[in-house]
C-alpha cells in the first residue's frame, strides 16, 4: 500500500514537473494525520517539503479542533 501511494505521488510529481507555467491545486483525500508518525505522513511531508506546498489543514484558518466527532471519544479533522 505503501508503494501504490508513492506511485501516486510520482504521478502528480510528473505533472508538477511538466507545467512549470502553471498554479496547480490538488486536491482529494490523502489519508493522512499531520498530528501522527506514519509512514504515509512521512512521505506526503517529504513531497510538501520538495515543491513548496503545505496541505490545506495545516494553514492558520484550518485550526479547528476537531470537523466531526463520534461520541466525544474519536476525533476527525476533513482536509479542508
Amino acid at each position: 500500500m505503501t508503494e501504490e501511494f508513492a506511485d501516486q505521488l510520482d504521478i502528480l510529481e510528473n505533472i508538477i514537473a511538466t507545467n512549470v507555467d502553471c498554479h496547480i491545486v490538488i486536491g482529494g483525500d490523502f489519508n493522512v494525520d499531520f498530528s501522527r508518525q506514519r509512514v504515509h505522513t512521512a512521505i506526503l511531508k517529504s513531497f510538501c517539503d520538495n515543491f513548496g506546498v503545505s496541505a490545506a489543514v495545516l494553514q492558520p484558518v484550518a485550526n479547528v479542533d476537531y470537523t466531526r466527532h463520534f461520541g466525544l471519544s474519536r476525533f476527525t479533522v476533513l482536509d479542508h
